[in-house]
């Protein structure tokens, strides 16, 4: 529908950045030897935030554990942080920005975005006092 009334600047707009997404999801190198069911888990959440927020999604995509193959605790932790961002996109902006899940994954640092996701699923005004903390940032 919104292509039968013509395509304004906005939705041009939108259109090359999904462009873009794409293409530098496509580059990742894990992507050129096959997808594999862990990588699929992740392309699925990254879907989804995709649809939340672009500029998330291509915050994501940047992170440089991206680069290499896929592990678990890396798609564990883009699926908490798509969980994350169904209840708080500046939440899980706020966490992908953080030093430490930038630098690589370890199964303490996915155990605590898997708790704080849970925790903004009941309660998103305590999640995001908790990622606010001075500690926070040095988990």
């Amino acid at each position: 529908p919104w292509i039968a009334d013509g395509i304004d600047e906005s939705e041009k707009a939108a259109a090359r950045e999904l462009s873009a997404l794409a293409e530098t999801i496509i580059l990742l190198p894990w992507s050129a030897d096959g997808i594999t069911q862990t990588e699929a888990g992740l392309l699925s959440d990254l879907r989804f935030i995709t649809r939340d927020d672009i500029s998330l999604a291509e915050r994501i995509v940047a992170l440089p554990w991206l680069r290499d193959d896929v592990t678990q605790i890396e798609a564990g932790v883009l699926s908490d942080l798509h969980y994350v961002a169904r209840d708080d996109i500046t939440l899980a902006t706020r966490l992908v920005d953080l030093p430490w899940l930038m630098d690589g994954l370890d199964e303490f640092e996915l155990t605590t975005i898997e708790r704080l996701a849970w925790i903004a699923d009941q309660d998103v005004e305590l999640a995001n006092a908790i990622a606010g903390k001075a500690g926070w940032q040095t988990v």
